[in-house]
């Protein structure tokens, strides 16, 4: 008897710990998540946590607000939420109801619960999971019925689908991440970047940090100066821009645009929200921006002829126009922006001569610099990648001669980088 008395015990036991461990679904829930993620409570190291997120499964998704720069509206069939991976160590999670299988119109929560001792910092979450849905066949990756993971549509969502935990110290001040839903675009901003990427504040290790960078995208692109040629020899207009991501930056960083899929006419106006968390190196991070842009200009014109769509990877790398960075620095430090490197200088692409051009691999840079002129040399191919680099430091009239004779023929640019701003030429290699 008294076995079977240790037994019920046992079992009471162990229902109880398991609902403990188990969250209440909230079917007055209207939103996809809930609470919003700029506003989950912080985790306290060393503090018992709980938390839970309701969630209600949609009947239908647009693909325009995840990434997608045309609407394309997938039907859901079903999900399957297995748990939430990246949550800081010593936190755990359980979907309710289990086993994780949910359709159109259910509810379901998942508790985030322990206790961590992690690093204070922000913590990006990823759904371990699939979803189900069907739709028009096109384009091909959502082809007719399909089954692809919550993480890759996390990843194509743009920050539409992101979700984030903070980890603080002891009575510190729970810090959210997004001050709204998106970030409010300013129509009268005629700057490609504004603030430019040299006056961008700095990110301090261990602080939250929220700025907001407004984007204008020109009507035309002036490739002239960057190709060694006079102003407005080969202007090109700008029919579109899609940016697809930009990344690199900091751990614990994230970002947002708006409009969310990134798409842009010549002559829009557009912002992107950064914000988050970071405890990387202080240093300078140059960002990357994946995508493309199209333009139409002068027929032959250096490779360009009348409508042509190319990487915006290569057209940053090209230019210097759409070179964007930030740095982090240590708490109570003073900023130290990256002055001028983003910017065109024009006396200096006057100063710098690059010969013959077409060349068969043998590059001849020269400079008639007055005054001293302290750098790098780089050499890039079209595919954005640096194929040469050489650090500078002459005064007056300086040469010296390039080998690229081992790369493939094609296009390349030429720079010269300094603190001052940057110069540019092309050269044919044939």
């Amino acid at each position: 008897m008294k076995k079977i008395y240790l037994f019920l015990l046992v079992i009471f036991i162990t229902s109880r710990f398991a609902i403990a461990q188990s969250c209440v679904i909230d079917s007055s829930n209207t939103n996809f998540l809930a609470p919003h993620p700029d506003s989950i409570p912080c985790i306290e190291r060393g503090i018992t946590y709980s938390q839970t997120v309701q969630l209600l499964v949609p009947d239908s998704i647009d693909l325009i607000n995840y990434g997608s720069p045309f609407s394309f509206v997938l039907y859901i069939d079903s999900v399957i939420l297995n748990g939430i991976d990246g949550l800081p160590v010593g936190i755990s999670n359980a979907v309710n109801p289990a086993p994780g299988v949910f359709y159109p119109g259910q509810y379901a929560c998942v508790l985030m619960s322990g206790t961590s001792t992690d690093l204070a910092g922000n913590y990006y979450l990823t759904p371990n999971g699939t979803i189900t849905a069907h739709g028009t066949p096109y384009p091909p990756i959502f082809d007719g019925d399909t089954t692809i993971d919550l993480a890759l549509l996390q990843a194509m969502s743009l920050g539409q689908l992101d979700l984030f935990v903070d980890v603080i110290e002891q009575g510190a001040a729970c810090r959210s991440l997004w001050p709204g839903a998106v970030c409010i675009i300013d129509s009268t901003n005629t700057q490609f970047f504004s603030p430019s990427p040299d006056s961008i504040p700095c990110i301090e290790r261990g602080v939250g940090y929220n700025q907001i960078i407004q984007i204008h995208i020109p009507e035309n692109f002036d490739i002239g100066p960057f190709a060694g040629l006079p102003p407005g020899f080969l202007l090109l207009n700008v029919d579109s821009m899609q940016i697809d991501s930009i990344t690199d930056f900091p751990n614990g960083l994230v970002y947002e645009l708006n409009p969310s899929n990134g798409f842009f006419l010549g002559g829009d106006n557009g912002c992107a929200f950064a914000s988050g968390i970071t405890n990387d190196p202080t240093g300078n991070y140059p960002l990357s921006i994946h995508g493309t842009i199209s333009v139409s200009g002068i027929p032959g014109g250096f490779g360009f002829p009348p409508d042509t769509t190319f990487d915006l990877g290569q057209a940053q790398s090209m230019s210097g126009m759409f070179n964007l960075s930030v740095d982090v620095i240590n708490t109570g430090e003073v900023c130290r922006p990256v002055s001028g490197i983003s910017t065109y200088h024009a006396s200096l692409n006057i100063m710098m001569d690059v010969y013959p051009n077409p060349s068969n691999g043998n590059v001849v840079l020269k400079l008639n610099a007055g005054g001293r002129v302290d750098g790098e040399i780089a050499v890039i191919d079209m595919s954005g990648r640096k194929v040469f680099a050489q650090t500078l430091d002459v005064q007056g009239t300086y040469t010296t001669t390039i080998d690229l004779s081992k790369y493939p023929k094609g296009i390349y640019a030429v720079q010269l980088k300094t603190t001052e701003g940057f110069a540019s030429k092309t050269v044919a290699i044939e």
